[in-house]
C-alpha cells in the first residue's frame, strides 16, 4: 500500500506549513558554508589523486 502525498499531508501537517523559500535560502548558505570549509581537504585530495593517476602512467 503506497504513501500518498495527501496520507502525508495528513499524518504530517507541518511539512506543509513550512516556506519553502526560507528552506531555500537555508540550503544555500548551508552549502556555501560547507564548500567554504571543505576546499582545503578538497585541494589536497585532488592533488594526491593527481599524483597517484600520474604514478599508475
Amino acid at each position: 500500500m503506497p504513501l500518498y502525498y495527501k496520507d502525508l499531508r495528513y499524518y504530517i501537517p507541518e511539512l506543509f506549513l513550512i516556506d519553502l523559500d526560507s528552506i531555500h535560502r537555508l540550503k544555500e548558505r548551508m552549502s556555501v558554508a560547507y564548500l567554504k570549509r571543505i576546499l582545503p581537504s578538497l585541494k589536497y585530495h585532488l592533488f594526491t589523486l593527481i599524483l597517484f593517476l600520474l604514478k599508475i602512467l
